[in-house]
């Protein structure tokens, strides 16, 4: 059975992608940061930034978290089942 401790293994410095986010509290949260282009028909592109952290630290849907410097808010959040969620960021 997946738990906290198979969590805490996934979401660590040593993973690829590895970040951590900074909520508006100042809180802290360690989580994995993908930021991937996207392009649709080569007429729309974009970036998709999202950042997957355990459900029990992640900030809530309209709050912000900073991430390499840089200000997002939380426009969905999507849990795993596992206890972890991952959460679409929009660009302040």
């Amino acid at each position: 059975m997946w738990d906290a401790a198979d969590l805490a293994a996934l979401i660590n410095p040593d993973m690829p992608g590895y970040a951590l986010g900074a909520k508006a509290d100042l809180s802290t949260v360690d989580g994995l940061f993908r930021n991937g282009y996207a392009e649709a028909f080569g007429m729309v592109s974009g970036s998709n930034p999202r950042f997957y952290c355990a459900e029990s630290v992640a900030p809530a849907r309209n709050e912000s978290l900073t991430v390499d410097l840089v200000v997002y808010t939380v426009a969905e959040i999507k849990p795993d089942k596992l206890g972890g969620v991952w959460l679409d960021l929009e660009k302040q």
